[in-house]
């Protein structure tokens, strides 16, 4: 698995288990906020199905689409 997809699949992993300073930090570190992880799903996606509302809010704030 390449690097690129494992940092996605690290944001989405943090956006699915609700850990938004880490979905910041990651975002801050330049992965992009509309990537999808190796399941083709976004971050935003993720949060979404798993109800972090939090998350969800921060990541449509910063631009997210599904």
């Amino acid at each position: 698995m390449g690097d690129d997809v494992e940092r996605l699949n690290a944001l989405t992993e943090a956006a699915a288990e609700g850990k938004t300073n880490d979905v910041i930090k990651l975002l801050e570190d330049g992965i992009p906020i509309n990537g999808r992880d190796g399941n083709s799903k976004t971050a935003l996606y993720r949060a979404c199905c798993q109800g972090k509302s939090q998350t969800v809010r921060e990541l449509l704030k910063r631009g997210a689409r599904s």
